[in-house]
């Protein structure tokens, strides 16, 4: 299980925003990760593992997500329960 912790919220237009999220292991706090969470009209969120990633996204370039989900509740389901690598 992890904490999930809103670091920044960006807004790149009024109905879009980007959250820049850390995430700590709570069994193992020195494991950290910081994610980001491209929201969509609060209906569309993708997660990003690394600033690069979103920023290809953002300027329409090829990208890579980590996940995608339709409902806020999954993306946070999804980061509380991510695995860090060990």
């Amino acid at each position: 299980m992890n904490s999930v912790e809103q670091i920044e919220e960006s807004y790149l237009r009024s109905n879009r925003t980007v959250e820049t999220i850390l995430l700590t292991d709570l069994s193992n706090s020195s494991r950290q990760k910081i994610v980001y969470v491209y929201n969509y009209e609060g209906y569309h969120y993708r997660v990003f593992d690394n600033v690069i990633e979103l920023t290809k996204f953002l300027n329409n370039n090829e990208f890579r997500i980590l996940k995608e989900y339709l409902k806020d509740y999954w993306v946070y389901n999804f980061l509380e329960k991510y695995q860090f690598n060990t």
